[in-house]
């Protein structure tokens, strides 16, 4: 197996970088929501802003990080200050 799913975290001293988790759902769909302006205008998933969409999100990435089979690598951004999501990013 390649190193890369074996990633557990990055961290920096403002942030920390993780593979999306479940649990994830809410405060990810919550992030979303509150730059939906800007994400709709230029990522095409964005037009379904709903907790379902994200929830389907958040399974398919654990499962792809846990079975090994992830290629988009998606990944959370926590503001380890307050210990919020306020991004999420992938390849």
């Amino acid at each position: 197996m390649n190193k890369i799913y074996k990633l557990k975290q990055i961290e920096t001293p403002r942030l920390l970088i993780r593979p999306v988790q479940l649990g994830d759902e809410y405060p990810l769909n919550k992030a979303v929501n509150n730059s939906l302006e800007l994400l709709q205008e230029w990522q095409p998933w964005a037009k379904d802003p709903s907790i379902e969409a994200t929830r389907d999100f958040v399974q398919r990435a654990v499962f792809t990080w846990e079975s090994g089979l992830v290629v988009d690598f998606p990944m959370v951004v926590i503001h380890k200050k307050d210990n919020k999501i306020i991004a999420a990013s992938g390849y």
